[in-house]
């Protein structure tokens, strides 16, 4: 399947790439994956989530992306994976954000 689709990705480093290291690239740049290489949910390719909310469940750290994935693009469920991952905008540090989100929850938890 092919398509562009709007995601959010989350980094543990703004400056790296999440599996690979290497360094994140600038906004507006294109990455792919080596021609031939086909997407696969996780083990292959760039991932992302449509909602913030379910790339949240992946989150290996507090730095949100919003990013867009083309070229073959596999969607399961709550995540995205694709052969070619574009920034569109971030890295943003959210840990504040996260933390009223978490304590929010507590409380909600808490009411129940």
């Amino acid at each position: 399947m092919s398509r562009s689709v709007i995601a959010y990705h989350f980094l543990a480093d703004p400056t790296k790439l999440a599996n690979t290291g290497e360094s994140l690239p600038h906004v507006g740049k294109r990455i792919s994956l080596a021609k031939g290489v086909k997407p696969v949910l996780c083990e292959n390719g760039f991932h992302g989530s449509v909602r913030p909310m379910d790339a949240l469940s992946y989150a290996p750290g507090p730095y949100l992306c919003r990013v867009r994935l083309s070229g073959t693009v596999v969607k399961d469920g709550d995540k995205c994976v694709a052969s070619s991952r574009t920034l569109l905008a971030g890295p943003v540090d959210i840990s504040v954000e996260l933390r009223i989100f978490a304590a929010h929850q507590a409380l909600t938890a808490a009411d129940a």
